[in-house]
């Protein structure tokens, strides 16, 4: 809960900022190296198996064994809050070629965020959970969407959002398109599904029927006017 709350204070800052930093730039950095602390100490507790008295340092755990370790994020909320935190601290980092490795840091955990999300949605806990450990919890997931969301809307003008917030057709195409990819094809995953454990039929039928439906779904979206 923290690390989201100085997280969405960066972001804040991150939104009134003008590209190069300046005093904002430092609140950023600030607000961004909190939430990057706490992820980097818990990978080294699961790691090296210590404990440095973070886990429970605000509240004890009213149920220790309910997670393999009292209080602890799990180890896929840990390895996001590094991915944010180095994106936020290296916003304005561009390469030879005027690419932006922030924006792949982000966009690796709106990745992560969404996986964990179809794992609850389709009831795969191997989307969300490794063996052993503490899971991401429900809420997690869509906050670090939104959080990864959001940061890539801070520099529309910069990297692949640039083509994305394009006035062109291109970019009204993605935006058109991104929805549906986002939404959309997992509900159809998810609807051919409760259909297949509903015994209405097979496996093979229930593939056939995403693809079809996606096929339909992304042709009406490209030729409707």
């Amino acid at each position: 809960a923290v690390g989201m709350l100085f997280l969405g204070l960066a972001l804040r800052r991150l939104a009134g900022q003008v590209e190069g930093g300046g005093r904002q730039g430092v609140w950023v950095r600030l607000c961004a190296g909190i939430p990057l602390a706490l992820g980097l100490l818990t990978l080294g507790e699961y790691a090296f198996g210590g404990d440095t008295g973070i886990d429970q340092l605000l509240f004890r755990d009213p149920d220790p064994h309910a997670t393999s370790h009292a209080g602890r994020m799990a180890p896929e909320t840990a390895c996001a809050f590094v991915l944010l935190g180095l994106s936020f601290l290296a916003v304005d980092l561009k390469t030879r070629k005027g690419r932006r490795p922030a924006q792949g840091l982000a966009l690796a955990v709106a990745i992560l965020a969404v996986m964990a999300l179809m794992g609850y949605l389709y009831g795969l806990p191997v989307l969300y959970q490794i063996a052993g450990f503490t899971s991401m919890a429900l809420h997690t997931a869509p906050l670090f969407l939104l959080l990864s969301a959001g940061f890539l809307c801070a520099r529309p003008e910069a990297g692949f959002m640039e083509a994305v917030a394009s006035p062109c057709a291109g970019g009204f195409m993605a935006r058109r398109l991104l929805p549906a990819i986002l939404v959309l094809l997992p509900f159809l995953g998810w609807v051919c599904l409760q259909g297949q454990e509903a015994g209405l039929y097979g496996t093979e039928f229930g593939v056939v029927l995403v693809i079809a439906s996606s096929m339909v779904l992304l042709s009406v979206l490209v030729c409707y006017r």
